[in-house]
């Protein structure tokens, strides 16, 4: 039996040197191949302008930027409430920035600020377990795409074995042991993602689980 569900609060998530401290654990999966770019491309989210939400320290937004499955002319708007990862994320991304193939924008996704039929394509990673309103959140991402736009939604699920976070934990610093740790206890499971998919009124979608993560793709119809 897994534990209650213990949110996060955001509001104390994240200052400067946190933030940091979650750039040194992204490049690390990074170097690991653990950013999971092949999961977005392969939910066909590959052209056009697409959304990314919580992009963080933008190391997924810029792989999925310069992979050989994304066209060439494809844009990124990235949106995240946090200003520290936006400085680092804009730090990363001068070069496409330059060439106007990516944004970034301070906001909140739960007060989704683009209009309906926007973007081609959306995704998310390792944010939803912090999002305070997910319902608010998926509806906003499901408005703002265009019809049969695909999203894809990945994110830690709370499950996971105990061997396996102790596996992870060992290979992380202390700060991210405590945010990893701080961050299984947020997330949700998948009968949990399927009453907050119905709630956000998307009733066709799928969940595909691994030993760390819940995938959670769909079609707007």
């Amino acid at each position: 039996m897994y534990p209650a569900r213990i949110p996060e609060i955001t509001e104390d998530l994240f200052s400067a040197e946190e933030a940091a401290e979650y750039r040194t654990l992204q490049e690390s999966l990074l170097k690991r191949g653990l950013i999971p770019l092949k999961g977005v491309t392969e939910a066909g989210i590959n052209h056009g302008t697409v959304l990314e939400v919580g992009p963080g320290p933008g190391y997924l937004g810029l792989e999925w930027l310069g992979s050989r499955e994304v066209r060439p002319d494809s844009e990124l708007v990235a949106i995240d409430i946090n200003r520290n990862m936006i400085a680092i994320a804009r730090a990363a991304s001068d070069n496409y920035r330059e060439e106007g193939r990516y944004s970034l924008i301070q906001g909140d996704a739960e007060k989704m600020p683009f209009c309906r039929n926007t973007f081609d394509g959306a995704f998310s990673a390792y944010s939803l377990h912090e999002w305070k309103d997910p319902v608010n959140v998926i509806s906003g991402i499901d408005r703002i795409l265009k019809k049969s736009s695909s999203a894809i939604i990945i994110d830690l699920k709370r499950n996971i074995l105990p061997k396996f976070i102790q596996k992870e934990k060992s290979m992380m610093r202390n700060q991210s042991r405590k945010n990893f740790e701080s961050s299984v206890r947020a997330a949700y499971t998948g009968h949990e993602i399927d009453g907050i998919m119905s709630k956000a009124g998307i009733h066709y979608y799928h969940i595909c689980e691994d030993s760390f993560n819940l995938k959670i793709s769909w079609k707007k119809d």
